[in-house]
């Protein structure tokens, strides 16, 4: 080991076990699952051997497997829990009736529907049969109803598995959940409360804190109702809520690698704890009774920000690294952040996958790493000339140095957090901030300042001074309004931010990859790429841009759209057309001719595009219509439907049908069209062979009539049904005529998004939820 490793390893001893630690974690979790009694045994053994023989590679393999147990111990608990191994067997759930204690979990509720944690002690399945069973459920209360109160309960509801994402990129919910600590859902009908306390204590705890989150986001944003987008970001910043910005100010802080001031992370109470400092330096309390109220003051702060989990840990942090000047020893924050590490961990192995965890503490690591290290070249420029005597300097001399030594420390903090950080981010969201270095120049010190003037709007609410709050809320406005501007000045600049495109892999033939979307209720997007070109067929509905298709075109690392193809002039299907050509600078649209329909109403998709500037770049084809999706001939797209003599006066039989050719390949994609199109194809001169056909469902037509497919002659069929839903049942004559011919039908709601990768000499078809990919050749 190169020396400067052994002295950095000796310097911090904590933080070394703590990358221990992780290592024993992350083995675990990537391994083959290990028996927790093995691993108790081995981690006795090592634990006696390091105290008989007292070696470091052993005191770190003992902790590895220490820490290995413990992960062992939280996955039987969520993931491999024989609930969830049931459940698991059951896709649409089954009827149960819990009895367990409630604790309200404000983090994940919403305002259509509270999400309360059951304790559950014991479960009674739809077989009769009662089942003790300690486990943990999220439950999903009737909509409408708020949290019963804590207690002992008796839920009865539908017991299943959050939804899979099988979106790229985009949150995963049932991941999430088991990270939590949450084994299953259940989505409760009818409720009754039983005699005993429960967790009283707790449900009391989260609840204070809640109403003390509620009262401070009506206090600071009094006076400030004319200005909902300010006011927002002023909560977000406070409460460490990115949700509650509007979703254009979100986007500048996060092009522009500032969106960490909307997280109450490690840096976050860090600032705060510096204002209080400062603050408490001024009372002349002297340094223990200083760092006893500023440990209540980092506490108070996370418990009046709701006690959410990223607050509570960063609260925790920060206390951490404050117990050794509190111990009159001196403190190494490195060594100090390892200790913090261990005991969150071992309280929750889980937090280890999380990326506040993991960007808290690689930021803060690397500030106490790096900064002194950047700053060091930058020093003799901040000092005065060594030869002259500072008390000989003039005034706009020393202004200047100190200037200069604000400038470097803030350069070498902001360079050294970036740095810590950018591994992470690309990781998680596969994109790179560049200006981030010189944004946090800008943006922190305004965050400190509006941090201040935050604390002061609540300390005037404590003692009803409401003249003096409305005029410090203003001031708060101003540095809001400042930090907006500059977030949206930074992440404007050239080369702010991009995405990096994940590695190619498999074959070097690759001409086109198309993925299909899994989306809820019938909507639909497409991603399909050519070469280099990026093409959107259907945008999915508005309020899936920001939870799916925009994270999952990150993370393909998708900066430029060649053109967006709209099917038909529905919401489900093309509703976030409009922040998506935003967003990539306003694509070339395509569409049917026949769009909009006559009895539209001026207020839908097509409609408004149309009114708006640059309508030029609305393209309308008719039958026959062909565009190019990458440079080369068999790189093309045709339009086969509708025409002028289309039949049917539905929305959906409207929607376009197109032919794309991708080199030896041919996909038909149908959209919604139903029986009348089919129909109408069939007895049409157009050429409908194809490899792949793609298919979402009408909303009252049936599909799969047989002449049709019979001209079309897929390999593939892909098509979207919902048998709980009744204007999403199954097409029995398209599961027949498919049956009958030996056709793969790939349901997208039981397969998941669906990958199609498109070879010179085989075309694979990947489901999302299928081990193997389906291969024509």
């Amino acid at each position: 080991m190169p020396a400067f490793l052994q002295h950095w390893a000796r310097a911090n001893p904590l933080l070394v076990l703590a990358v221990a630690a992780c290592a024993g974690i992350l083995t675990i979790e990537n391994a083959v699952p290990a028996s927790a009694g093995l691993l108790a045994a081995f981690s006795v053994l090592t634990c006696l051997l390091a105290l008989l023989m007292p070696r470091a590679w052993v005191l770190l393999t003992g902790c590895a497997l220490v820490f290995g147990l413990l992960h062992t111990l939280r996955l039987d608990e969520t993931y491999r829990h024989p609930l969830r191994q049931s459940l698991l067997q059951a896709p649409q759930g089954t009827q149960a009736v819990v009895r367990g204690s409630l604790v309200p979990n404000f983090d994940s509720s919403s305002r259509d529907r509270v999400t309360v944690t059951c304790e559950a002690e014991e479960i009674r399945f739809a077989d009769g049969l009662r089942r003790p069973m300690r486990v943990v459920l999220q439950l999903r209360m009737p909509p409408g109803t708020a949290f019963p109160g804590a207690g002992l309960y008796e839920l009865a509801g539908l017991l299943h598995l959050p939804r899979e994402n099988t979106t790229p990129g985009a949150f995963d919910a049932a991941d999430f959940a088991l990270r939590s600590g949450f084994a299953a859902r259940l989505d409760v009908e009818t409720l009754r409360r039983l005699p005993g306390r429960g967790a009283v204590l707790r449900a009391a705890f989260l609840e204070r804190a809640e109403a003390c989150r509620q009262w401070m986001s009506r206090e600071l944003t009094r006076d400030l109702n004319h200005d909902p987008r300010t006011a927002g970001v002023i909560r977000a910043m406070a409460l460490g809520v990115a949700d509650e910005a509007q979703e254009e100010v979100e986007d500048a802080f996060r092009d522009s690698g500032t969106l960490h001031v909307f997280a109450v992370s490690g840096l976050h109470v860090a600032l705060l704890g510096l204002i209080a400092w400062e603050v408490l330096k001024l009372l002349h309390l002297g340094r223990r009774g200083a760092l006893l109220c500023l440990l209540v003051i980092v506490f108070g702060y996370a418990f009046i920000t709701g006690w959410r989990p990223s607050a509570a840990r960063a609260a925790f942090m920060i206390a951490v690294v404050l117990v050794a000047p509190l111990m009159d020893r001196q403190a190494a924050v490195q060594n100090s952040l390892g200790l913090a590490a261990l005991l969150l961990l071992a309280n929750d192995t889980h937090q280890l996958f999380n990326p506040g965890f993991q960007l808290s503490f690689g930021v803060l690591w690397a500030i106490a790493a790096w900064s002194d290290h950047v700053m060091r070249p930058l020093r003799r420029w901040t000092e005065l000339d060594p030869f002259l005597p500072p008390h000989l300097a003039s005034a706009p001399r020393r202004l200047s140095c100190s200037a200069r030594r604000w400038l470097a420390g803030t350069l070498s903090v902001s360079g050294s957090a970036w740095a810590g950080s950018a591994l992470f981010i690309l990781l998680h969201f596969q994109s790179v901030t560049p200006v981030t270095v010189l944004a946090n120049c800008v943006l922190v010190p305004l965050s400190v300042l509006g941090l201040g003037v935050t604390c002061l709007s609540a300390v005037a609410g404590l003692l009803h001074l409401t003249g003096a709050q409305i005029m410090i809320n203003n001031a708060n406005w101003l540095v809001s309004q400042a930090m907006i501007a500059s977030a949206t000045w930074f992440a404007g600049l050239p080369g702010a931010h991009f995405h990096f495109q994940p590695a190619q892999t498999g074959p070097g033939d690759r001409i086109a990859t198309w993925r299909v979307l899994d989306m809820p209720g019938g909507a639909a997007a497409n991603h399909l790429r050519v070469g280099a070109a990026d093409w959107l067929l259907d945008t999915g509905p508005q309020d899936r841009w920001r939870v799916q298709v925009k994270p999952y075109l990150r993370s393909q690392g998708v900066n430029s759209l060649a053109g967006i193809v709209l099917s038909h002039n529905d919401g489900d299907h093309i509703g976030a057309v409009e922040e998506i050509s935003a967003a990539f600078r306003h694509p070339p649209l395509f569409c049917s001719s026949r769009e909009p329909g006559r009895y539209d109403t001026p207020h839908t998709v097509i409609h408004r595009l149309m009114r708006q500037p640059g309508a030029d770049r609305l393209h309308f084809l008719q039958p026959g219509g062909m565009f190019s999706l990458a440079p080369g001939p068999l790189t093309r797209a045709t339009c086969l439907h509708p025409g002028a003599q289309s039949i049917g006066g539905r929305g959906d039989d409207r929607a376009m049908v197109l032919r794309t050719q991708l080199g030896p390949w041919r996909v038909l994609w149908m959209s919604d069209a139903g029986w009348h199109t089919e129909m109408e194809l069939a007895t049409s001169a157009a050429d409908l062979r194809c490899d792949v056909l793609l298919q979402n469902r009408h909303e009252s037509d049936e599909t799969g009539a047989p002449a049709f497919l019979d001209r079309a002659t897929p390999r593939v069929v892909i098509t979207f049904s919902d048998p709980r839903r009744l204007e999403f049942l199954p097409s029995p004559t398209l599961a027949a005529w498919c049956s009958s011919r030996r056709v793969p039908l790939l349901n997208i709601h039981e397969t998941g998004g669906i990958l199609l990768e498109f070879l010179s000499s085989e075309l694979r078809v990947t489901p999302a939820r299928a081990r193997n990919p389906l291969v024509l050749r």
